[in-house]
C-alpha cells in the first residue's frame, strides 16, 4: 500500500483520498493491489507534487530549515501555530 500511495502521488499525481481497506483488493494471481473506488480520487498539480517531494527529501535529510520552509510553502504550516 505504501508503494501504491507513493506512485499515486509522485507518478500519477492522482490519489485515492479515502484510504478505506474496502476500496482496495489484492489480486493474488498478479501479485498486485487493485483500486476499486475512484469516487474520492483527487488530482494534484505538478508544482504541488514537486514541492511535496522537496519536503519529503528535506525530512529524509533531517534538514529542519528546509522542512519548515516547504511546510509553509505548501500551506501545512502558517508560522503562527505556537501563538
Amino acid at each position: 500500500l505504501l508503494r501504491l500511495c507513493l506512485r499515486e502521488l509522485f507518478e500519477f499525481r492522482y490519489m485515492q483520498t479515502d484510504p478505506n481497506f474496502s476500496n482496495y483488493l489484492y489480486d493474488g494471481k498478479l501479485d498486485r493491489i487493485v483500486l476499486l473506488d475512484f469516487g474520492a480520487t483527487r488530482a494534484y498539480g505538478r508544482e504541488f507534487v514537486d514541492d511535496y517531494m522537496e519536503l519529503v527529501w528535506a525530512a529524509s535529510q533531517s534538514d529542519r530549515t528546509a522542512i519548515l520552509e516547504h511546510s509553509i510553502k505548501l500551506g501545512f504550516l502558517t508560522g503562527s501555530e505556537s501563538q
